[in-house]
């Protein structure tokens, strides 16, 4: 089911969503570069749309988290634009225009993140496409979407009894799911938030009216956040509060626990990842990130248990050629540190830090602590070789000079 929070009353403009579902939707975090080519009517491998698919090149990089392998349902672009789409079991597409391209729902976040930089601008281009419906794991495509930027403004897109719904503004801060999203905000009103206290009664269940009524009381209580660190912090704390726990029931939907939370800084471009069977947040900073046009998409699995922190590294095509070696040696070869290779190294110290320096003099010569090592093509040459006849006579020249040591 799923709840989307946006703080952007602070000088950090951070949101966050939780994703509820009965099942694991094998999340992947995808690291999408500017210049893919996409195609609206394709879902996976299978062409679902023939006659006049919505075609586009990526414009901008971004950070995605895809379900099923099918598309993408949440993420944030290098730009600073967040999109985030949540189940409305309500959606009714309008009947369809012959003459307006078809993109499906399943890549409907995607095209967003890939060619909007700002709310406006995203808004701008849902003018130019209709969705179509699509099934993927036995589930419709039934969702609306949340959409937000970096200056604070924000925008909730619907599909409802056949038209486009768009509530465009920064005062749309939260979104849930059923019902439609007018319903939510008139439900809202009736509540009286105004004197908070540890003793007010909240709705407290796992219903996405409750859910949207609770972030919002604790939303309207958040301390205007001094740190990255604060308002990250702020946005999950609420998130993991109106997440689903394990073997909660939703009326008519069986149980939907939460199997994930993201939050996105959209001020600082980094975006988290917390898998609800996990003890570690992960995340990945977009400024460390290459989306130059030409390089492949890279993606990781957060349930493999690989990854801690920082894992803007490892996401990229040669942390993954890493990761996904079998041993130590197959990750060796990888490096080029492996018994086949020939790796180059300016320096070698041997058994310690500093003292037993082995470096390159000139071609073909070696030196440790800036000292030449003799070769054996240097006896002869450079230095005087030993020879018995020769040391025979240096012993009778000093005896006969009275050679140190020598007594005549």
């Amino acid at each position: 089911m799923c709840t989307r929070v946006f703080n952007n009353s602070s000088a950090i403009k951070v949101v966050g969503r939780s994703m509820d579902w009965p099942e694991s939707t094998r999340p992947r975090i995808v690291v999408n570069p500017r210049g893919l080519q996409r195609n609206g009517g394709m879902l996976g491998p299978i062409q679902v749309e023939k006659e006049n698919p919505l075609q586009w090149t990526s414009l901008y990089g971004n950070v995605a988290t895809s379900i099923y392998d099918l598309g993408s349902v949440d993420g944030i672009n290098e730009k600073g634009l967040g999109v985030h789409g949540l189940f409305l079991t309500a959606t009714k597409l309008p009947e369809r225009i012959d003459d307006l391209p078809v993109l499906h729902m399943g890549l409907w976040a995607q095209y967003l993140l890939d060619c909007a930089a700002t709310v406006t601008e995203a808004l701008a281009l849902m003018d130019g496409v209709q969705l179509m419906m699509v099934t993927a794991e036995g589930r419709d495509s039934s969702i609306h979407m949340a959409i937000e930027d970096a200056s604070g403004d924000s925008a909730v897109i619907e599909f409802v009894d056949g038209e486009r719904r768009i509530y465009h503004g920064s005062e749309y801060q939260l979104m849930t799911n059923d019902p439609a999203y007018s319903e939510q905000l008139a439900l809202l009103a009736q509540q009286d938030f105004s004197h908070p206290s540890s003793d007010m009664p909240l709705p407290g269940n796992v219903n996405p009216r409750d859910r949207f009524q609770r972030a919002s009381y604790y939303l309207n209580l958040l301390p205007a956040a001094e740190s990255v660190q604060e308002a990250v912090a702020g946005v999950m704390a609420i998130v993991r509060n109106c997440s689903v726990p394990f073997g909660a029931p939703y009326k008519g939907f069986g149980i939907y626990n939460t199997e994930y939370r993201t939050v996105c800084d959209l001020t600082d471009r980094l975006y988290f990842f917390e898998l609800s069977t996990s003890p570690s947040v992960i995340w990945v900073d977009l400024k460390k990130l290459d989306f130059s046009e030409g390089l492949p998409m890279t993606a990781i699995d957060p349930n493999s248990g690989f990854y801690n922190g920082d894992i803007s590294a490892d996401i990229t095509e040669a942390g993954l050629a890493i990761l996904d070696d079998a041993d130590a040696g197959a990750q060796r070869t990888t490096l080029g540190l492996g018994t086949g290779n020939s790796p180059q190294f300016t320096a070698i110290n041997v058994g310690h830090a500093s003292d037993t320096t082995v470096t390159r003099a000139s071609s073909g010569r070696l030196a440790v602590e800036g000292n030449n090592v003799l070769m054996a093509n240097d006896i002869g040459t450079s230095v005087q070789g030993y020879d018995a006849d020769t040391a025979k006579l240096d012993v009778e020249d000093q005896m006969l000079t009275g050679g140190a040591g020598v007594t005549l």
